[in-house]
């Protein structure tokens, strides 16, 4: 079964979430991560994008392999990130 627009955009706001070490409030994100979402959007095929599926029973999680982001967007993500100590 086919991802939704909406679990596309989902599945990216957590791999971003992830990437950058903290969650991200998606009403009014940093410029930098709203410019991500959206060349990941226009870029990505949710078919075969680098987005993955894992389901056991009931549950499913969604995650997108960093591979299927460009250097760019990575660079941009870099300035937001925060340090894991």
């Amino acid at each position: 079964m086919p991802m939704t627009e909406e679990e596309f955009e989902t599945t990216l706001q957590d791999s971003i979430d992830e990437y950058v070490g903290y969650e991200i409030d998606w009403t009014n994100p940093p410029g930098p991560a709203k410019i991500v979402l959206e060349r990941l959007k226009n870029s990505l095929d949710p078919e075969n994008a680098g987005v993955s599926t894992e389901k056991i029973d009931d549950l499913q999680q969604s995650f997108l392999n960093y591979a299927g982001i460009d250097p760019a967007s990575l660079q941009l993500l870099n300035f937001i990130r925060k340090m894991k100590w």
